[in-house]
């Protein structure tokens, strides 16, 4: 998958599953956490919004943005 299809498949798990942590977002992107951040970074300049939650229930979340994917 390339680069931008990770950061598109990123946006689709955030968005349908909630908060999930870099490893898990990793895990599911088949890359590793450097990335996860980095692909972060390219969304963010695309306008999207993030929140990072710290602790043990902690992760990754989309702000205020659905992303639904409608198949004809």
């Amino acid at each position: 998958m390339t680069r931008c299809g990770k950061c598109i498949k990123m946006l689709i798990l955030l968005s349908k599953n909630g908060k999930m942590t870099s490893i898990e977002l990793a895990k599911e992107l088949d890359t590793n956490v450097r990335n996860i951040r980095e692909y972060r970074k390219e969304l963010e300049a695309a306008g999207f919004q993030f929140q990072s939650v710290t602790g043990i229930n902690g992760g990754i979340e989309l702000e205020n943005c659905k992303v639904e994917i409608i198949s004809n």
